[in-house]
């Protein structure tokens, strides 16, 4: 039998290809990984991860401050930031690897201030990218927590940030702006600002990147379609009435699947720029993205329901009841994943039935899901996997 090889030579070589992805598009999200809030930049909310059904806890690291946003996995680590500000990297194994802290803006003139993150990490181009609630936008080198560069863009920015190619092929970071539904851009490879999107609306939700597409839904009660090269406005979809989006969209293909303000979840094609399907779910306000597969679409609902839709033509399939406010779930491995509250589920795709369930802490992240595992943050100060 051959040697295994060393565990060093794995991560550096993980994080080569990860490095590498400026220069190839295959390369931006890898086959197992979460690389952003919803783990792909076209925010689906799927992962060909397996999942352990037991949900035995892996191991639990300290962070010594809440975590307020699901960490990111790839190349063999786990990032994620916590209230203190502090953004930390971790083996596969829960080892801490680096901790950084971004000092504040020369700006600030007050001593020993440092950045404070806003938004979920992402990766795009083989940086990890943060967005601070001071403007600061810092790339940092994923190996090492090195600062590639930092650039400060006016707005609010809350929601993950995402990447997109050009025709050329360079990568660029889109930022979208809650106060003005603008989706600002910066050069992912020196954080230069670039022209942005058209402004829409006032946005709480966050947006979706995919097939040369970026979609979004905000207070217009309406979906927006741009093309990202061109950076142009293809449509707005009208989502009817309550149909104001706090959450997220979707992309699957060529279709985007939203959830609304008045409880609807709604299929837009992203060719015609039609409705595909609209179901209407309960009252109750469906304030978290909705995850889906080209078959199945899961929903989650303020009153502590969640929902199963047929892809093809939104059919009901099942409701499951839980205790408690869902996060947004995600689909693995023939398993919905979905945070309520301060407790973990695991229910069967299938049936929705519940297999399993996890108290973890008072409340904890939505989940990322990579690499086998089950990975939350908590507001006790910890990161879990399962």
């Amino acid at each position: 039998m051959k040697n295994p090889t060393p565990i060093c030579v794995v991560l550096l070589t993980g994080l080569a290809l990860l490095a590498s992805q400026g220069n190839r598009a295959a390369a931006a999200e890898p086959a197992d990984a979460w690389v952003t809030a919803r783990g792909t930049h076209s925010m689906a909310g799927a992962t060909p991860s397996t999942v352990d059904d037991s949900l035995t806890r892996q191991w639990r690291y300290n962070a010594g401050a809440a975590i307020q946003h699901p960490p990111v996995i790839a190349a063999g680590r786990v990032f994620f930031h916590a209230d203190d500000g502090v953004i930390t990297a971790l083996t596969l194994k829960g080892e801490r690897l680096w901790r950084q802290r971004i000092p504040a803006r020369p700006t600030d003139a007050r001593p020993n201030r440092f950045t404070r993150f806003d938004a979920p990490l992402a990766l795009v181009a083989g940086l990890l990218i943060g967005v601070a609630r001071d403007g600061s936008v810092v790339a940092l080198v994923p190996a090492t927590g090195e600062m590639s560069w930092r650039q400060t863009v006016d707005g609010v920015f809350q929601s993950s940030p995402l990447g997109f190619q050009d025709n050329a092929g360079d990568w660029y970071v889109a930022l979208l702006d809650q106060a003005t539904g603008t989706v600002q851009v910066l050069a992912a490879t020196d954080g230069k600002r670039q022209r942005p999107f058209p402004a829409t609306n006032r946005c709480d939700a966050s947006a979706a990147i995919a097939n040369g597409i970026l979609t979004f839904g905000n207070c217009d009660a309406a979906l927006h379609v741009f093309a990202t090269p061109a950076r142009r406005k293809l449509a707005s979809v009208a989502l009817g009435d309550a149909g104001e989006v706090a959450g997220g969209t979707a992309v699957v293909g060529q279709v985007v699947y939203v959830g609304t303000r008045g409880g609807k979840v709604v299929c837009v094609d992203l060719e015609t720029h039609q409705t595909r399907w609209a179901v209407q779910l309960q009252a109750a306000e469906i304030f978290t993205a909705p995850a889906a597969t080209p078959s199945r679409v899961v929903a989650a609902t303020t009153d502590g329901r969640i929902y199963c839709l047929s892809g093809t033509d939104g059919e009901p399939l099942w409701k499951a009841e839980l205790e408690g406010i869902p996060a947004a779930p995600t689909i693995a491995d023939g398993r919905v994943v979905v945070s309520v509250d301060g407790t973990l589920y695991l229910l069967d795709l299938t049936t929705g039935r519940t297999l399993v369930s996890r108290p973890i802490a008072d409340l904890i992240t939505s989940p990322a899901v990579a690499a086998g595992r089950i990975v939350v943050g908590a507001d006790d100060g910890t990161v879990q996997a399962y």
